[in-house]
């Protein structure tokens, strides 16, 4: 499961995901991860609330739901994407060279 935010100055969701996967069969789902996925939401919404300010560096955090002891997961940012279909202002900056 991925949770993301995004606020203002920072790469935004369609940097994360420039194109939706096309589904090849029925997407199971289970209430455990939809739960374990908000607890993480709120989780990045309270840091938010802290001394970190909004703008969390790790803006997305991922985890394996079924193995939470093992690879369990990792934060990183979201990186500029510059064929985001957003077009948000980050994905247009130009880098100096």
């Amino acid at each position: 499961m991925l949770v993301s935010s995004h606020m203002p100055g920072q790469a935004c969701v369609g940097c994360l995901h420039p194109a939706a996967a096309t589904p090849t069969g029925p997407i199971p789902t289970a209430a455990f991860v939809s739960l374990l996925s908000g607890l993480m939401l709120v989780a990045h919404w309270i840091r938010s609330l802290g001394l970190e300010g909004g703008a969390l560096t790790d803006q997305q955090t991922f985890m394996n739901a079924l193995r939470p002891e093992g690879w369990a997961g990792g934060a990183m940012p979201v990186a500029t994407n510059p064929a985001c279909p957003v077009h948000c202002t980050v994905s247009r900056r130009r880098k100096a060279t």
